[in-house]
Parts: structure tokens; sequence; C-alpha cells
């Protein structure tokens, strides 16, 4: 798994890939509806601050995160949700 984190002219943009393996069926719903479940259930953001949802595309055996303008603190959402920081950098 890697992650990207980086600037493009005036734009920034974020990315994870995670190996579903690593993921619980509890945080893989949350990825699913991030917004919400950082609203509503681990109070993380208002209405006005996170309005930008993130991209989420999944295959059998990965999920990807992206977005291009990065308002949402997706690092920190995945901490949240109790994701292993150590599967966010690509160390086992």
């Amino acid at each position: 798994m890697k992650i990207r984190t980086g600037f493009v002219s005036n734009s920034s943009s974020s990315s994870f890939i995670i190996k579903r393996e690593d993921l619980t069926e509890l945080q893989e719903w949350a990825i699913r509806d991030h917004i919400d479940f950082a609203r509503y259930v681990l109070g993380m953001c208002s209405d006005q601050a996170y309005s930008d949802e993130w991209a989420v595309e999944e295959t059998s055996s990965i999920v990807e995160l992206s977005t291009s303008m990065d308002n949402f603190d997706m690092g920190l959402f995945l901490e949240a949700i109790g994701l292993d920081s150590r599967k966010l950098d690509g160390s086992d």
C-alpha cells in the first residue's frame, strides 16, 4: 500500500491505497460514507468544514481513495476509525 500527497501547480491532491485484507467490514463502510460517519459518529467535522467528498474506488483486493481538493483530513479519519498507520505508509 502507498500514500501519495503532493502539490501540482495551484491545486493539492492526495490519495491512499489500502489493501482490503487490512480493513474490517465497519472500516470499509465508514470509508464509503466518510463524510457522514465523520460528522455523525465521530463528531469530527461541521457542515462547513468538510464539504468535499473523496472518490472511493474499490476492487476485490484494494480500496483507493483520492481527491483533488484536500479539505477532508482523510489521514486523521483513517486513524480515528482504527486503521493501523503502519498500513498507510506501506510497512507491515
